[in-house]
């Protein structure tokens, strides 16, 4: 499996547009041509490129999200597959909170979709509680496991045995006999 196409061959071309933009020309053979074409001839398979936050527009800093879909595009017209790197380094200066103060931020604000509320946490003990509050009572009364996948521990029979009466096929994957009841 030592196919070509296998294996990734790339290049960082994130600064390509702006050298261009600045008269840079590249050659092949002492022949100008555009360098996404010399590197298809010579096997290259992968392009990637940076997308900044915030880029200074200096340095190698130029990669907003214009630029970068700029030259996404040239990259995909030329058939090659593409990695995008995403840079948040320009962003060193900026407070970033934990995740703590993020949820109670988000709290103050009424945002509930980090939290759950507590009207929603005291329905769900409602159901909870009473079973724990039987285990504790109960310690002898076993709690019956079972692997899963499987029709459940034969106790559950237990619950509905009576003539006649017996548990539905919980799924098609537990059975081949075509007779089941798909959830």
């Amino acid at each position: 499996m030592n196919k070509s196409e296998d294996f990734a061959k790339g290049a960082d071309i994130s600064l390509l547009k702006r050298i261009e933009d600045a008269g840079g020309v590249y050659r092949q053979a002492g022949k100008p041509k555009d360098a996404l074409d010399i590197f298809k001839d010579n096997g290259f398979n992968y392009m990637r490129l940076r997308l900044f936050h915030t880029p200074s527009k200096t340095g190698a800093q130029v990669n907003d999200l214009a630029y970068t879909l700029a030259l996404a595009e040239r990259i995909k017209k030329k058939g090659f597959k593409f990695l995008l790197d995403f840079h948040y380094s320009d962003l060193s200066e900026v407070y970033l909170p934990t995740a703590y103060e993020r949820l109670l931020h988000d709290c103050m604000l009424g945002d509930s979709t980090l939290y759950a509320r507590g009207d929603a946490v005291e329905c769900a003990w409602s159901f909870v509680d009473p079973i724990l509050k039987y285990w504790e009572n109960n310690p002898d009364n076993a709690l019956y496991g079972y692997p899963a996948g499987t029709w459940g521990p034969k106790e559950a029979d237990d619950l509905i045995e009576e003539k006649g009466l017996t548990w539905r096929y919980p799924h098609k994957n537990l059975t081949d006999d075509g007779i089941y009841c798909e959830l």
